[in-house]
């Protein structure tokens, strides 16, 4: 059995994604962190695998946790 999450949303500035590390270009500002880093540690932790995909202004993460 898999227990599955998946989330999008729609955005308008610049990302930049390295290593499931979400980086936005703000007007005015070097690049600033959305803090992706607890959920990233909790996959790990139980192993599961993690997804980012940025295409045509969407953001989407997948995540999935195998429960057996």
């Amino acid at each position: 059995s898999f227990f599955y999450i998946h989330m999008e949303n729609k955005y308008k500035v610049i990302l930049n994604v390295v290593n499931v590390d979400i980086f936005t270009k703000k007007d005015g500002h070097n690049y600033h962190a959305f803090c992706l880093l607890s959920i990233k540690s909790i996959v790990e932790k139980y192993k599961g695998n993690i997804s980012i995909d940025t295409k045509n202004n969407i953001f989407k993460l997948d995540i999935i946790f195998n429960v057996n």
